[in-house]
């Protein structure tokens, strides 16, 4: 893709578009969204430096963490399973990419 950064296998934060999947956020950058990685970013801390969110509420879904159209960072409940595919159409992802 051109990007030299992406070679040197170093993980980014990025943060997705409405409606977005972790995946194609990673995808778009020359990455692969990692999984794992995901619960490093499921805290209110984290998210609202990314996302200036004004609350954060524990919620469970497979877009999570995520950004919705309230302003509200959701982070999610079950930390054992996080889903690089999950998507909603109006929340922003927050993703982990490597």
């Amino acid at each position: 893709s051109g990007d030299v950064t992406s070679s040197n296998g170093e993980a980014i934060v990025a943060m997705g578009n409405r409606g977005q999947s972790c995946a194609e956020v990673c995808s778009e950058k020359g990455k692969q969204c990692e999984e794992g990685a995901l619960d490093s970013l499921n805290n209110c801390e984290m998210m609202k430096k990314e996302f200036q969110c004004k609350t954060c509420e524990v919620n469970e879904g497979d877009d999570q963490p995520c950004l919705n159209e309230k302003g509200v960072c959701l982070l999610k409940r079950n930390r054992n399973h996080y889903n690089c595919n999950g998507r909603y159409s109006s929340t922003r992802r927050l993703c982990s990419c490597v």
